[in-house]
């Protein structure tokens, strides 16, 4: 007689991805756990020239002057708007110019590579994030709005954008606690239908997130993150990220730092390397 296969000793893909997460998140929280007793101890202040790695534009501080950073990151089956899934490579620009005490503005762009499942290898230019935020009140902790304008400059023919402009709108709250910073951010994304044959639909995203930034020598901090965003696109699914990281200082101005980034939705990427030099001043 011919039984059907059991879950427990035959798990399916989706399956065995989810423990493989399970497992990841697991050996990287007993990686970084010992950093809280060790920053407790430490007592190194943190400040506004240490940033969050997936939403360092919607990040409570504002740049004290020039925030200039060259970021290089890698993804494995990160969700495609097309439908499929890809591989990317990424090397971006990040620049946060402080104009006040309140006021930042600033710009994202790069190159980029996808290796889609279901296609050829393409490279080329990211698009073009523009952003502005400004700090409404210090007291009790910093509250900043702000909003990032997405200009299509990747090719939309190449699988690299969707070819349509977006808009988002964001609100962020930071506490710097001594050798902690507490962060949490919420916004709106607006998606335009990609130019695109298939038509396929752009959603309104809702964004959350939140972590910590801990001071634990004078020249290395511990970072936490958690991202969630809603579906993007018609038919795509909810990205959801954990991101723990380090990073050093470089002398007076400088930082490089490095995480990694492990997928707890099916249209998060399953696993992302990032690291980057930032340089202040």
């Amino acid at each position: 007689m011919h039984l059907p296969p059991n879950p427990l000793f035959h798990p399916s893909p989706a399956r065995v991805a989810g423990r493989a997460r399970l497992l990841a998140a697991a050996a990287l929280a007993a990686l970084f756990f010992p950093s809280g007793a060790f920053a407790q101890q430490g007592q190194v202040a943190v400040d506004d020239t240490l940033r969050q790695f997936q939403r360092f534009i919607e990040d409570g501080a504002i740049a004290p002057h020039v925030w200039l950073e060259g970021q290089a990151r890698f993804q494995t089956n990160a969700e495609h708007f097309t439908g499929s899934e890809a591989d990317r490579w990424s090397i971006d620009t990040l620049l946060g110019l402080g104009i006040t005490e309140e006021l930042e503005l600033g710009l994202k762009f790069g190159v980029m590579q996808i290796d889609p499942d279901a296609g050829d290898s393409q490279h080329g230019l990211t698009d073009l994030d523009l952003y502005a935020k400004y700090r409404l009140d210090e007291l009790p902790f910093s509250i900043v709005v702000g909003g990032i304008v997405k200009l299509p400059t990747a090719s939309e023919d190449d699988g690299l954008g969707t070819g349509q402009m977006d808009f988002e709108v964001f609100g962020a709250a930071r506490k710097d606690l001594g050798h902690v910073s507490a962060i949490a951010n919420a916004g709106v994304r607006f998606n335009q239908d990609p130019d695109l044959p298939g038509n396929i639909g752009g959603k309104t995203s809702f964004l959350l997130g939140g972590g910590v930034i801990i001071g634990l020598t004078p020249v290395v901090h511990n970072s936490w993150e958690i991202t969630f965003e809603s579906e993007r696109f018609e038919d795509s699914e909810a990205d959801i990220r954990l991101t723990p990281g380090l990073g050093w200082r470089v002398g007076n101005r400088g930082v490089l730092r490095g995480a990694v980034g492990i997928g707890l939705s099916e249209g998060a990427p399953d696993f992302e390397g990032l690291f980057s030099l930032i340089i202040t001043y």
